[in-house]
């Protein structure tokens, strides 16, 4: 088993191994004014970090309706390299490839974009939302806070959420955080309710950033790039 593009996968090994060789040599190999043009797009170069800032303007020009003379050159050296990528990317996904693409609420829909960035790794759209961590399993519920008074009562000690009550005398408990003291409190029911409200509102947050990533079956066709550079497992594609 290896880890590809953010995926695990179990057969074709030598398929998927052989497509991001593909890749990297379509990466790697493609020329100015094009090399800039993904550098620009990307925040990054092929083999160094970038900052991750993106200016999309060139390779949008490149695949508007109205490209400009530089354009015009950037989107035949793109089409031109694109070629074994796409018919690596056909051969193993067949004709539409699984992609995800965060877009924030403010999303200026007025300003004509003729290709968006998506990525084959869904955790990718998650961190842009924001929405890595999983709130989820941190959810509280009122039997767990019922359990966790009992255990407190009976040992005097109750752990959860990764936090350690320990009673320091019949009114008061001091609080660590995975081994380190925070502080004391003298109301461990309130205290576990207030922490139980914190994750119900944190989950209730990041719900809604999630409704922010569109899931798609990209159809292979309207992918014009595929790089992973910045580590993103990027498809620039027609928008």
């Amino acid at each position: 088993m290896i880890k590809l593009l953010g995926i695990l996968i179990e057969s074709r090994l030598e398929d998927y191994q052989e497509l991001l060789k593909i890749i990297e040599m379509a990466d790697s190999s493609i020329a100015d004014p094009a090399s800039r043009a993904l550098e620009n797009f990307t925040g990054t170069t092929f083999r160094e970090p970038g900052n991750g800032i993106m200016f999309t303007e060139t390779i949008d020009d490149a695949f508007s309706d109205s490209p400009s003379d530089i354009g015009k050159i950037i989107k035949k050296q793109l089409e031109e390299a694109f070629v074994p990528v796409k018919e690596k990317l056909i051969d193993i996904f067949g004709s539409f490839v699984p992609l995800h693409r965060y877009q924030r609420k403010d999303y200026d829909k007025s300003k004509k974009r003729y290709v968006l960035s998506y990525t084959l790794n869904k955790n990718v759209a998650k961190f842009f939302a924001n929405a890595s961590y999983d709130y989820e399993s941190s959810l509280i519920t009122d039997e767990e806070i019922d359990d966790a008074l009992r255990k407190y009562k009976t040992n005097g000690t109750v752990t959860i959420r990764n936090r350690t009550y320990e009673k320091v005398d019949d009114r008061y408990y001091s609080i660590y955080s995975k081994e380190e003291y925070v502080t004391d409190g003298d109301d461990l029911e309130g205290e576990l309710k207030e922490l139980q409200k914190y994750y119900d509102e944190k989950y209730m947050e990041q719900q809604e950033k999630l409704g922010g990533i569109m899931s798609v079956a990209m159809p292979i066709d309207r992918v014009v790039w595929v790089t992973n550079r910045m580590r993103q497992n990027e498809f620039i594609c027609l928008n």
